[in-house]
């Protein structure tokens, strides 16, 4: 019977920076060199996977950075409130709000698939 300590088995580690641009330099420092890290693209159009080994806390590690792309959600005011002009700033204080998502990024599908089998975020 072959048996594997979690403390030999490799890690897969998801870190997820506040931009792309961010997971790029975020991949740049930490990667060690001779791992050679490898861009991929992910659900996301707009925010592309960065792959590397290296070690974390002594474990072997496999690690991806991606990214998010502005805010995820939204909240705005309900359509009734929209027009701004139309409404007193101490109503909107009270007014109904509604959250709001832009699909066009799929960043929610995108972190998902990438936090699949990931062992720490």
């Amino acid at each position: 019977c072959e048996c594997v300590s979690f403390a030999m088995a490799e890690l897969l580690i998801l870190m997820v920076a506040e931009k792309p641009s961010i997971a790029a330099t975020l991949t740049e420092a930490l990667c060690p060199p001779q791992s050679g890290a490898q861009k991929r693209k992910g659900m996301s159009p707009s925010s592309p996977v960065y792959e590397y080994r290296g070690n974390f806390m002594g474990h072997p590690s496999r690690f991806r950075v991606t990214a998010t792309t502005g805010h995820i959600y939204s909240l705005d005011f309900s359509q009734e409130y929209n027009n701004w002009e139309m409404h007193s700033p101490d109503v909107l204080f009270n007014a109904q709000t509604v959250r709001t998502y832009d699909p066009r990024a799929n960043i929610p599908t995108h972190i998902s698939e990438e936090a699949r089998q990931c062992d720490l975020l």
